[in-house]
């Protein structure tokens, strides 16, 4: 069944869940450390292009990523939805696809920025799943 590992098991399902949101949580709130080590050995796929590596993501988050307020709340809350997990692969890998909306903060409360799907390519280590390959398609 296409979202849970073999036989049925949910658990490859919610630590790639957790994997994708880690990643989101890091990016929201601005805290490029963690997503450069999130994303130490990954290629993301934008609309703009092609970057590789924890170091290179990290520079390009910090200039297109709206940071915390001084107060602590976020400028944006990317939102991910309907998860679906492939069986892993001979190589053990998984592929994920979901969408994805992102609000962001305006003068009058919340607004949608963009929305789109992401696909990505993640392998099991050791402390759990990794994201190798994200991609980002803008749907509007």
């Amino acid at each position: 069944m296409a979202g849970h590992a073999p036989g049925g098991d949910s658990t490859t399902w919610q630590a790639v869940h957790r994997a994708l949101c880690d990643y989101l949580d890091a990016v929201d709130g601005g805290d490029f450390d963690r997503l450069a080590e999130l994303m130490e050995h990954a290629t993301v796929i934008l609309p703009s292009g092609r970057i590789t590596g924890g170091p290179a993501i990290r520079e390009v988050y910090e200039r297109i990523q709206p940071v915390p307020d001084e107060d602590g709340r976020r400028r944006t809350k990317h939102h991910l939805t309907n998860l679906v997990v492939s069986e892993p692969g001979e190589d053990g890998s998984v592929v994920a696809d979901a969408y994805y909306l992102v609000l962001e903060s305006g003068p009058d409360g919340p607004r949608v920025q963009k929305t789109g799907r992401f696909r990505d390519w993640l392998t099991s280590q050791q402390d759990g799943w990794v994201i190798q390959e994200h991609r980002v398609l803008l749907d509007f």
